[in-house]
C-alpha cells in the first residue's frame, strides 16, 4: 500500500483520539493516488497512523478504516460486523434496525439496514466504500445470513464523489416488506422508498410521541406515517401531510394494517397545508415537524436556517393551548446549539408562548462517536404551548 503523509499536527492528534476523517490540506502530495485506493497514513517521520481509503479529489481525502495495518478484505469486514452485531443486538431489535451506521460504527461510507428480518438495504456513499462493497456484502452474508439485498446508492454524498446514482437488487427483493416498530406494524417500500426505505433513527422519538397522543394530531412530512401511526391508537384524529403520492398511499395502507380508521390524508407541501389549516382555524393537540435535511452544504446553510425558522413559526401557530410539538432537524450542518437558536427565534416570531419539556436524539443504533460529532446529526425539542 502507498503511504500518505499527514503533516498537520492537529490532524494527527485527532486520528489518535479516533477521528476518522483527514482533509486534503492536512496531507502531503495526493497526486499518486487513485480514487478509493487503500493507503497507509503516516506522520512525517514515517510512523504508522492508520489504514484508510483515499480520494485525491475530495475535501475529505482520507477516511480511516482501522488504526491498525489491515487488508480490508472479507475477513476484515467479517470481524468488524461480528463486533457491531454483538453490541447492537443488546440495544435494539436487530431485525428492524440500522446494523451499520457508517462512521458511527467505524466503517465510513457503509450503511446497512435490516427490514423485518427479511430484507437488507445497503448504501455505499463513497468511492472507497463502493470499491469494497463486494467484500462487505460477502461478510454480511457470513455474519447475518443470506437475505435479499437492495442497494440504494442514491445519496447526495455519492454525487459529491462523482458516483452513479442507482438502485439495484441482489436476490429476490420484494417491492415492500412488513416491519414492526414499538408494536406498530408498517409496510415499507424498500425499492421505491426514501433513503434506505425507512427511518429507524426516529424509533425512540416515535415511542415518546405516542405517550402524548390525544385529540387531534398532525404529522407533517409524514413519509409512510411513522409518527402519526404511533399516535393513532389514542388520538381522535390523525392528519398526515406529505408532498409524495407514494408516501400518502403508504400512510393509508399502514393505517389499515393496524386497524386504525381515524386518519385523514393531505398530499401537499407542508407550508401549503399549514396555510390551509390556518385559514380554516384548525388547531392540534399534538404535532410532529420532521422535515428532510434542508441543507447538505455550508453554501446553503443560512437559507436552511431561515427555512427551519419559518417552518417552526408557522407550525407553532397551529398548537392548541397545552398542545405539544415535536420539532426536529436531521441536517448534519445544523448542530444542537444552532437548532436551539432557530427554535428560540421561531417562538418569538410566532407570538406563541412555549416551554421546552424534552430533547430528542437519534436512536441508539445510530451510534455517536464522542470524538466525532459529525456522527450526531438528529436533534429535536419537545415543546408545550402554555398560552
Amino acid at each position: 500500500m502507498k503511504e500518505l503523509i499527514v503533516k498537520d499536527k492537529r490532524a494527527k492528534r485527532r486520528i489518535s483520539y479516533g477521528y476518522l476523517w483527514v482533509y486534503s490540506n492536512e496531507v502531503k502530495d495526493l497526486k499518486d493516488f487513485e480514487e478509493g485506493e487503500i493507503g497507509v497514513l503516516t506522520d512525517e517521520k514515517g510512523e504508522f497512523l492508520a489504514t484508510a481509503y483515499i480520494n485525491p479529489h475530495s475535501l475529505i481525502c482520507a477516511r480511516i478504516l482501522s488504526r491498525k495495518k489491515v487488508n480490508p478484505n472479507i475477513q476484515f469486514f467479517e470481524n468488524k460486523l461480528r463486533k457491531i452485531v454483538e453490541y447492537k443486538k443488546n440495544i435494539v431489535d436487530l431485525n428492524n434496525s440500522r446494523i451499520v451506521f457508517a462512521e458511527g460504527d467505524e466503517l465510513p461510507g457503509f450503511i446497512l439496514d435490516f427490514y423485518g428480518g427479511k430484507v437488507l438495504s445497503a448504501q455505499f456513499n463513497t468511492k472507497g466504500a463502493e470499491n469494497l462493497s463486494e467484500a462487505f456484502l460477502k461478510a454480511v452474508e457470513i455474519v447475518i445470513g443470506k437475505y435479499p439485498v437492495v442497494i440504494k446508492n442514491h445519496s447526495i454524498f455519492r454525487e459529491k464523489e462523482n458516483l452513479e446514482i442507482e438502485v439495484k437488487a441482489k436476490g429476490d427483493v420484494p417491492e415492500e416488506v412488513e416491519i414492526e416498530e414499538n408494536g406498530i406494524k408498517m409496510v415499507v417500500p424498500v425499492l421505491k422508498g426514501q433513503k434506505t426505505g425507512y427511518y429507524f433513527d426516529q424509533r425512540d422519538n416515535k415511542k415518546k410521541f405516542s405517550e402524548f397522543a390525544k385529540g387531534e394530531v398532525l404529522d407533517l412530512f409524514s413519509y409512510i406515517g411513522g409518527f402519526g401511526l404511533h399516535a393513532a391508537k389514542n388520538a381522535k384524529k390523525v392528519t398526515f401531510v406529505d408532498s409524495s403520492e407514494t408516501a400518502i398511499e403508504y400512510c393509508k395502507k399502514n393505517m389499515k394494517l393496524n386497524n386504525f380508521d381515524n386518519g385523514e390524508f393531505y398530499r401537499l407541501d407542508a407550508f401549503k397545508a399549514i396555510k390551509i389549516f390556518k385559514e380554516n382555524k384548525r388547531q392540534f393537540d399534538l404535532i410532529s415537524v420532521d422535515p428532510p435535511a434542508f441543507t447538505k452544504s455550508r453554501k446553503t446553510l443560512d437559507r436552511a436556517i431561515k427555512g427551519y425558522e419559518n417552518l417552526n413559526r408557522e407550525a407553532f401557530s397551529l398548537l392548541k393551548k397545552d398542545g405539544i410539538v415535536f420539532t426536529m432537524s436531521c441536517s448534519r450542518l445544523v448542530d444542537i446549539q444552532t437548532f436551539d437558536r432557530i427554535i428560540e427565534k421561531a417562538v418569538v416570531s410566532s407570538g406563541v408562548k412555549l416551554r421546552i419539556i424534552g430533547r430528542l436524539y437519534q436512536a441508539k443504533d445510530h451510534t455517536v462517536l464522542p470524538f466525532m460529532k459529525e456522527t450526531e446529526y438528529l436533534k429535536g425539542l419537545i415543546l408545550m404551548r402554555v398560552r
